[in-house]
């Protein structure tokens, strides 16, 4: 039948306006980045709670919250998604006030793509963790899936701690059960391998401490110190009962370079305070803000190569400086360098940074270059500098990280890079980063 002679299509009156738009319109909304927040934190902290306020307050978004597992859902429309062999796959909520909320047995990307097949119901998506979960993987796959990453983007991560117990979990540097004091029996489940209350405070960008009105005014000074010592960019809010604002977890756009500009500010002012004034907590974990006059412009490519091989082999990269018909830059390490010591191997968490520089890296035909090994069995890479300058934001969790240019005038702020992590040689890092810096372009 001609389109022309189709008989229109009647709809009820009250049937929304953005349904009424024909998916060729709405197209370019359909395909818009949906921004991701990471809510993580121990059993008992509140996180669940919060969601809970998330998904009932009349915000106006439409939210789709990935959980563990649902509570009493009477009042609210659940529909299940069985698999082939009886197991339940996903279980859905349909909220009142039009979120969509989600679990399924994956936390990881298989339930994300899950939820993209109903992409059109929700403008945000919110992924909560397990009490003992190491975020950084969860937030790194952003960067690593590349198909993930050009339909989501990783607005940021929000911790929820406990402020009766988080000075405990924070603190507590022995694995064996018998040698610490135990507070109850949940408590001991929460102790793993690996300080993971550390980890998720190091990866926040957003902290919200809950139930305040358990401890005293002097307890709440005291936590405020810890956290801001193993993270001092993260902004702090206290509250009973995960009751936050809206706009202190959702839409916080932690990865961009205005957010990146307060991040600089608050590192600076930690720097001016003592590292004694939180003498309790593990002092192998911290940060470490590392700067660049604003008149210097640094290789893209060496710091590139600076950077991975801080992250990928766990040591502090040396910088030398060589002279020749054309001057270079050689930048060598030697992969025995903290094997012979009893010196534990430095880990990076978090990296993020604001930096000028000219854009050098080599040429597709010069990717051999990129890996010259010396005579002793150190890798060098060395490049001559090329290009304009130009501002670059560099985000990165554990191993991986991404460097991207942004549109804010190079050399207008000074640079700074900043490190979050466990075990970190502040002396020998600091000399690596001058010498770095003293060869800028």
């Amino acid at each position: 039948m001609d389109f022309d002679t189709d008989c229109p299509e009647l709809v009820p009156l009250e049937t929304p306006l953005d349904q009424l738009i024909p998916p060729e319109l709405a197209l370019e909304d359909a395909t818009a980045k949906l921004p991701v927040s990471l809510i993580t934190g121990f059993l008992g902290s509140g996180k669940t709670t919060l969601l809970n306020y998330i998904l009932t307050e009349e915000h106006g978004k439409r939210i789709a919250v990935i959980m563990n597992e649902f509570g009493d859902s009477r009042d609210v429309e659940k529909s299940l998604t069985i698999g082939q062999d009886g197991d339940l796959i996903e279980e859905w909520l349909e909220l009142r006030n039009g979120c969509l909320c989600c679990t399924v047995k994956d936390s990881g990307i298989k339930a994300i793509e899950q939820l993209m097949q109903k992409k059109g119901r929700f403008d945000y998506i919110i992924l909560e963790t397990t009490g003992l979960a190491d975020p950084g993987p969860i937030a790194a796959m952003f960067w690593q899936n590349e198909e993930l990453g050009s339909l989501l983007y990783l607005d940021g991560v929000i911790t929820v701690v406990d402020a009766k117990y988080i000075r405990q979990y924070l603190t507590e540097t022995t694995n064996d059960p018998s040698q610490r004091q135990r507070a109850s029996d949940a408590v001991d489940l929460l102790y793993t391998d690996t300080n993971e209350a550390q980890r998720q405070v190091a990866l926040a960008d957003r902290i919200v401490v809950n139930k305040t009105d358990l401890v005293t005014d002097t307890d709440r000074a005291e936590i405020q110190t810890l956290l801001r010592k193993v993270n001092p960019a993260a902004e702090i809010y206290e509250c009973q009962r995960s009751r936050v604002p809206i706009d202190f977890a959702l839409d916080i756009h932690a990865y961009s370079p205005e957010r990146l500009k307060q991040v600089i500010a608050a590192q600076s002012s930690a720097d001016q305070r003592s590292q004694a004034s939180a003498d309790h907590l593990d002092q192998n974990i911290g940060t470490l803000g590392l700067t660049v006059p604003i008149e210097a412009t640094l290789s893209r490519a060496l710091v590139e190569k600076w950077v991975q091989i801080l992250l990928w082999e766990n040591v502090v990269p040396v910088v030398t400086v060589t002279e020749g018909s054309q001057p270079t830059i050689a930048m060598v390490f030697s992969t025995s360098a903290s094997s012979t010591d009893d010196t534990p191997a430095l880990q990076i968490y978090r990296v993020k940074g604001l930096l000028s520089l000219v854009d050098d890296m080599p040429n597709d035909d010069d990717a051999g270059d990129d890996h010259k090994v010396t005579t002793d069995g150190r890798k060098a890479l060395s490049c001559a500098p090329a290009s304009r300058p130009q501002s670059f934001v560099i985000q990165g969790v554990q191993e991986l990280y991404e460097l991207q240019p942004v549109d804010t005038p190079a050399s207008t702020n000074p640079g700074v890079l900043v490190l979050i992590g466990r075990h970190l040689p502040r002396e020998a890092l600091l000399q690596s980063w001058e010498q770095l810096v003293a060869s800028s372009v």
